[in-house]
């Protein structure tokens, strides 16, 4: 039996702590046991539509790639992935235009590559290597657009799984602890 207990002192009249099972075990839940399940709500995985919906998409992007190869401008990919997805029933946007926001004031526009079902930010690249700024810059249309799972596919490679990254993006929240003011 895994146990998670604070040393901390109880007033006779607190109840006992929560006990909830994880991951097949039963765990006792003190303040720090509080504190780790806030931490597993704030790094949480995107719901399983959208990551079912990326397996979709992941899946015609190496179809796309199958059949055109690396080698052609970002826009020829685009195009046949909205093609691919399209015929799979798949609802998609094209350079949806979004709006940035500072401090709570409009102060210019950007466009996804595609937007598909509502749910999933597909940025597409045709780059001789993925780099930092690019992951960045998908977080940066997950925190816009507050959604939490974007794909970040680079066609100019020889095997697509190479140049395919999973972009997760949760919003930092302070972690609660009991006692302690926010």
């Amino acid at each position: 039996e895994l146990k998670l207990t604070a040393k901390t002192p109880r007033a006779p009249s607190e109840s006992k702590a929560k006990h909830k099972k994880y991951f097949g075990k039963k765990v006792c839940l003190g303040v720090l046991g509080v504190l780790a399940v806030d931490l597993m709500k704030i790094f949480a995985e995107p719901e399983k539509q959208v990551d079912e919906l990326a397996h979709a998409v992941i899946g015609a992007a190496i179809e796309v790639h199958r059949h055109l190869g690396p080698g052609y401008l970002e826009g020829i990919y685009e195009e046949a992935l909205v093609v691919e997805l399209t015929a799979a029933g798949i609802p998609v946007e094209r350079q949806k235009e979004i709006s940035v926001d500072y401090k709570g004031r409009p102060i210019g526009k950007h466009r996804l590559d595609l937007l598909v079902a509502g749910a999933l930010i597909v940025e597409l690249k045709t780059v001789e290597e993925l780099a930092e700024i690019h992951k960045a810059q998908v977080i940066s249309y997950l925190k816009t657009t507050r959604r939490k799972l974007g794909l970040l596919i680079n066609f100019n490679v020889a095997i697509l799984k190479n140049g395919i990254q999973r972009v997760v993006y949760t919003e930092p929240q302070a972690a609660q602890v009991p006692g302690f003011p926010r």
